[in-house]
């Protein structure tokens, strides 16, 4: 969200999505490198983001 806003002020083009997947990205990187197990859960991560996108287009509909 931080960097949403800086772009925005300072009007640069920029990707929310690019940027989250970036940001997650980044922080298993950091946990991994810190020596902490992470694990993710795919099957959940996509039921999670499939609920999300059904609902976006629900939204959407006109």
């Amino acid at each position: 969200m931080g960097w949403n806003l800086i772009t925005w002020w300072f009007g640069l083009p920029s990707s929310s999505t690019h940027a989250i997947i970036g940001g997650l990205m980044g922080a298993g990187l950091a946990e991994q490198i810190a020596g902490n197990d992470v694990t993710l859960s795919w099957l959940r991560w996509l039921k999670r983001l499939l609920i999300q996108w059904c609902c976006h287009q629900l939204s959407d509909l006109d």
